[in-house]
């Protein structure tokens, strides 16, 4: 939850993809994935040394997980979770 609202609050976030692999594909796609110390430091040095790539990738983080934590989304996420439990039971009804 902590990255998340890093991209909600328009943070780039630079992470592990072990701390990365619980989000969704599409705020995945808005972080920065990194794994060796090399690459961590050359991803912010990058981001530090172009201020406007900085704050457009920032204001892309934003936007993605707005889009994501946006109630009406978040209910049709759950409208289809439970159709598709509803899905699994029917077919465990036939057999």
């Amino acid at each position: 939850m902590k990255v998340i609202e890093a991209l909600a609050a328009g943070k780039v976030v630079v992470g592990t993809e072990l701390a990365l692999a619980g989000l969704p594909l599409e705020l995945r796609r808005v972080a920065i994935t990194a794994t060796t110390d090399r690459q961590f430091a050359a991803a912010a040095v990058e981001l530090l040394a172009d201020p406007g790539e900085l704050a457009r990738r920032g204001a892309q983080c934003r936007a993605a997980a707005l889009a994501w934590l946006d109630l009406e989304r978040a209910a049709d996420r759950y409208d289809d979770l439970y159709a598709h439990i509803d899905e699994l039971r029917a077919g465990q009804a036939v057999r």
